[in-house]
C-alpha cells in the first residue's frame, strides 16, 4: 500500500516529516533556509510525489523525495512573506505553483526543465492573502482570512467569545 507522509514547518526553516500512521515519530529535515516557513503541502497524484513549502521573504522550497531533501526555488528579490500555494496541473514532470502572501502578492511559476521562473499576477489589493487554490492553469481563488478582533473591527468582535 501507499505510505502516508506527514509534514510540519515552522520558525527558522524548520521542516519535520513523519512516515506511516504513527504521527508521534518525527524527523527533522535540512531545509537549507533560515526563513520562517508558513505552509507545506504534498501531492502524490503526480508520477513523482512532490512536496512544497512557502515562507517569509518569498521562500519556496520543493522536495521530490518525500521531504528528505529540499531545493530552493524562492522568488528572487521578493521581500513579502508567502502564506499559501497550490499546484498548477501542467505537463508532468514539470510541476508549477501559484503562491500568495503579504501586500496582495500572487506569483505563478514557469518550469523549464526543472528551472523555475516567476511571474507576478496583479491583484489590485494590498491585503494579506492567506490561501489560494488553482481551479485551472489560469483561474485561481484567493481568500482573505481574518481573526476577530481584526483591524476592521471598531469596538466589538464579529463572533461571541464563547463561540
Amino acid at each position: 500500500g501507499t505510505q502516508i507522509h506527514h509534514f510540519a514547518v515552522g520558525k527558522n526553516g524548520a521542516i519535520f516529516t513523519s512516515i506511516g500512521r504513527d504521527e508521534n515519530v518525527w524527523s527533522k529535515s535540512v531545509s537549507g533556509t533560515t526563513q520562517d516557513l508558513n505552509f507545506v503541502r504534498t501531492n502524490s497524484s503526480f508520477l513523482i510525489p512532490i512536496a512544497c513549502a512557502v515562507g517569509d521573504s518569498g521562500t519556496v522550497l520543493v522536495s521530490n523525495d518525500k521531504g528528505i531533501s529540499w531545493v530552493d526555488h524562492s522568488i528572487p528579490g521578493l521581500t513579502a512573506n508567502l502564506y499559501s500555494f497550490d499546484f498548477l496541473y501542467t505537463q508532468v514532470p514539470f510541476i508549477n505553483f501559484i503562491v500568495c502572501g503579504d501586500n496582495g502578492v500572487v506569483y505563478k511559476s514557469s518550469n523549464n526543465n526543472g528551472v523555475y521562473s516567476w511571474q507576478q499576477i496583479i491583484t489590485n489589493t494590498t491585503e494579506q492573502l492567506n490561501t489560494i487554490g488553482a481551479i485551472t492553469q489560469d483561474l485561481y481563488i484567493v481568500c482573505l482570512l481574518y481573526t476577530s478582533p481584526s483591524p476592521r473591527d471598531r469596538t466589538r468582535s464579529r463572533m461571541p467569545s464563547s463561540a
